[in-house]
């Protein structure tokens, strides 16, 4: 038995979930600027006693760690590494980007990064849970970041 078969929807329900995604897709492009401090950190902590694999050296965060609000986020990796993503297994941050970047070959070989944001469960099941990540980059680098938002329009 194929456990991953969704079970088929009406037509009609196909419809208002296709109108629902349609209106808020977006696609975004983000220019961190030279930083010379780290954003203010008045956010909640929640991997207080994680472990932190990244080179943190000469680093501010410049992006503090989130979770994104709609069902997923698709990113293409920047040349100027910076995001990190918390491992729960391993309960620990790991630079993602820069574990990525020996695979890339601009423009032959691009890699793009696929985080799950609070509304996966929703639509793709417990265990596409939301990804906790971060953007870290040296002092006075700035970074180019281009991404794709697929999140839900409002529901009544």
């Amino acid at each position: 038995m194929n456990n991953c078969s969704p079970t088929p929807l009406p037509v009609s329900e196909l419809d208002e979930i296709k109108e629902c995604l349609e209106e808020r897709a977006s696609l975004s492009v983000i220019h961190y600027f030279p930083a010379s401090v780290d954003e203010a950190a008045d956010f909640i902590n929640e991997a207080p006693n994680a472990k932190d694999l990244c080179e943190q050296s000469n680093m501010l965060e410049v992006c503090s760690q989130h979770k994104d609000t709609g069902i997923f986020t698709l990113i293409m990796t920047s040349n100027v590494p910076g995001l990190d993503v918390y491992d729960n297994k391993l309960q620990a941050w790991i630079p993602l980007e820069t574990l990525i970047q020996q695979h890339r070959d601009p423009p032959n070989t691009e890699i793009m990064v696929l985080l799950m944001g609070h509304k996966a469960p929703l639509f793709l099941g417990a265990k596409c849970q939301p990804t906790l990540h971060r953007v870290t980059v040296k002092k006075a680098v700035e970074r180019p970041s281009f991404l794709y938002f697929m999140d839900t329009a409002k529901i009544n």
